[in-house]
């Protein structure tokens, strides 16, 4: 499970359908079903139910969605809190500007 498919289905549910969500998230449509399909794989669910007029959560997909957003926000208080650790200009050069989490993913501001 990635942030940035949690931030795929969080979006897809706010905006209740994959158009909206990839434009807001600015990727393509494919690239963004791709982030859904790979999630709903790793928890073995289906969370968002495709119908011509839209998408609509899964009773999965409803209790999924609070968990997936408090995530979020605790990746971006992580990316906060380095930031606010190496201060501005204080990096090396050519230093990554990405951080670590849980040593097995790389998250930057643009993956939440």
């Amino acid at each position: 499970m990635e942030l940035r498919q949690l931030r795929a289905f969080v979006q897809v549910a706010e905006t209740g359908s994959v158009t909206a969500a990839s434009r807001v998230l600015k990727c393509s449509q494919p690239g963004l079903s791709q982030r859904i399909q790979a999630l709903e794989r790793s928890l073995d669910c289906e969370l968002i139910l495709r119908e011509p007029s839209g998408t609509r959560l899964t009773d999965a997909g409803t209790a999924v969605l609070p968990l997936a957003m408090a995530l979020i926000a605790v990746g971006l208080a992580g990316l906060t809190l380095v930031g606010l650790l190496v201060l501005p200009g204080t990096r090396p050069a050519g230093a990554a500007t990405s951080t670590r989490v849980m040593a097995t993913e790389r998250v930057t501001a643009a993956d939440l």
